[in-house]
């Protein structure tokens, strides 16, 4: 799922869109998983955490 948010497509927001709004993925462990990640430039991971905290409701 990071892999796929990292990217910054369209179509893989609408997925994460779908499995956060069925909970079937943790925002929480998201995050943490996109902490430990290192092949992110800072940038795409900042990037990443915000729209995370923005589509977690």
């Amino acid at each position: 799922m990071i892999a796929k948010l990292i990217a910054y497509r369209e179509k893989d927001f609408e997925f994460a869109i779908a499995l956060i709004g069925a909970r079937l993925v943790d925002v929480t462990l998201l995050l943490e998983r996109l902490a430990q990640t290192s092949t992110a430039a800072p940038i795409q991971a900042e990037r990443v955490r915000v729209w995370l905290q923005r589509n977690a409701r």
